[in-house]
């Protein structure tokens, strides 16, 4: 329910219906912030399809580096998902899985943080990885939200993201 802002992205045929297609460096979606956007207990969902996956690459950004305003992100390391939470805004966790994912396929993702207990990640309904987490929560940076990269356009994604939903409980 916040301003929606498309930045060279298009929408185009997703995994259920409508998606966001990202096609080039500069193609983002930027969330206007609200602290519905970084609860502290959450439960974050999408589904993407990645053209390549040979970089790193930015899905879910409420991160920022600059200023010590780091809040939450979901990223690809090359051909590995990524979840990356901070409490203070500079300490961080980086919860990071093993399998090995494949370029134009799609991936349906929740991922479930509970502070100071777990963080528990599903790709297609199957749960793939839990981390045990020690962080009281998720700073609330005040900052927008960006899909498809990370600040100053670094880390771009390429490929269709699908219903993105961000609650502010854990559903597992």
């Amino acid at each position: 329910n916040n301003q929606i802002e498309l930045h060279g992205s298009t929408f185009t045929e997703g995994r259920y219906g409508q998606g966001i297609k990202f096609s080039s460096s500069s193609d983002y979606v930027e969330i206007a912030h609200s602290s519905s956007l970084t609860p502290d207990e959450m439960t974050i969902e999408f589904s993407f399809k990645a053209d390549s996956l040979s970089t790193r690459q930015i899905l879910l950004n409420k991160y920022f580096t600059t200023g010590n305003q780091r809040g939450y992100l979901v990223d690809l390391n090359k051909n590995k998902l990524r979840f990356v939470a901070s409490s203070t805004g500079s300490n961080y966790q980086l919860f990071g899985e093993s399998e090995t994912l494949q370029a134009e396929v799609w991936y349906d993702v929740k991922i479930a943080f509970k502070p100071g207990q777990y963080v528990k990640i599903y790709k297609n309904g199957v749960l793939s990885s839990e981390f045990t987490n020690s962080l009281n929560g998720i700073y609330d940076n005040n900052r927008h939200l960006l899909i498809g990269q990370y600040e100053n356009h670094a880390y771009p994604f390429k490929g269709v993201i699908d219903e993105i939903r961000i609650s502010d409980v854990t559903r597992e």
